[in-house]
């Protein structure tokens, strides 16, 4: 996580000079105070240009939060998250649009995510936080069931069947009366 910051100090020159932002690569690690999942703090200061940030190997069973937090209420910071394209984001928040300091986007996904975090002017500070959690077991009920577990209502059942031939009774007295009309004209 130092080491991500360090990295970006590193590269601000390289981004105010106008060349193409630098992409980084987010790890995730086991943090103290946190039970379940992996954590990614950045702290970083945002320019138009903008950061840009990778997380791969993910899941479809694993949830997501990324949080972006404004340092200075008063200069907002923007999210962009996207999935193949840089230039085509999925989902887009900027601090104090709602008044808060702080944007989040929950989702799950298969294969990587990406972000971009940007400001209208250089050297706004932010901090991302980002959160994988554990791998969710989905809990399905096996389909086929054997014929001893199986135990059908059959109170119910004969409610159905009557049911049934109560309306097949009226349908037919319908048709006689339509067909008896039509041979009286």
């Amino acid at each position: 996580m130092l080491l991500l910051a360090c990295l970006l100090a590193a590269a601000a020159p390289a981004l105010a000079q106008g060349s193409a932002p630098q992409v980084f690569r987010l790890q995730p690690e086991q943090m103290r105070g946190v039970d379940r999942g992996r954590v990614e703090v950045v702290r970083g200061e945002a320019a138009p240009e903008g950061h840009r940030f990778f997380l791969d190997g993910l899941n479809v069973l694993t949830p997501v939060s990324v949080t972006l937090m404004s340092v200075d209420d008063d200069a907002p910071v923007e999210l962009l998250l996207t999935k193949y394209a840089w230039d085509r984001p999925l989902r887009r928040g900027r601090t104090g649009d709602d008044g808060e300091g702080l944007v989040n986007f929950r989702f799950r996904t298969e294969g990587e995510f990406q972000a971009t975090v940007r400001a209208a002017t250089a050297g706004t500070p932010y901090q991302l936080v980002v959160w994988v959690g554990e791998e969710v077991e989905a809990q399905l009920r096996p389909v086929v069931v054997p014929a001893s577990e199986y135990a059908p209502a059959s109170g119910r059942r004969w409610g159905l069947w009557l049911g049934a031939l109560a309306l097949a009774g009226l349908a037919a007295a319908v048709l006689a009366l339509l067909v008896l009309r039509r041979k009286r004209a």
